[in-house]
């Protein structure tokens, strides 16, 4: 898929959320606060999301059940923290609110077969590939 057949505002409806986790990228930004109240209220468990120590209480005040503060854990790492978390529970929602490269490989990294990528900001272009070709890294 190119960069160009991604749609726009696409709406995607989240179903079935009962024992699916949800990943929330820089959660405590205002686009992130949507995010992690959408994924709470959609039934999602557990909720992680990334922020500073500092936003860690208002995170959690929002519904987030896990934080990673991405001070101590950088984003080539954070994968890893976030599968030690969810554990076998598939994540089937990933909220990218950050909008770099690294955070949006970080994201695409985490999610189970069938999941869903959401992100206000265009995908980094090397990250979103050729449609029919397997490129990854």
């Amino acid at each position: 898929m190119s960069q160009e057949d991604i749609p726009v505002g696409a709406h995607v409806e989240i179903k079935h959320t009962q024992g699916q986790a949800a990943v929330v990228f820089r959660g405590s930004s205002s686009v992130g606060l949507f995010a992690r109240r959408l994924a709470r209220s959609s039934g999602f468990s557990p909720i992680i999301t990334t922020a500073s120590q500092s936003n860690e209480e208002y995170c959690i005040s929002g519904g987030v059940t896990h934080v990673i503060d991405y001070h101590d854990v950088f984003y080539p790492d954070i994968p890893a923290t976030i599968q030690s978390i969810a554990g076998k529970t598939p994540i089937t929602l990933a909220y990218e609110a950050v909008g770099t490269d690294e955070s949006q490989k970080a994201a695409w990294s985490v999610l189970s077969s069938g999941g869903t990528l959401a992100t206000p900001a265009s995908m980094a272009p090397r990250l979103v590939g050729t449609q029919g070709e397997d490129d990854e890294e």
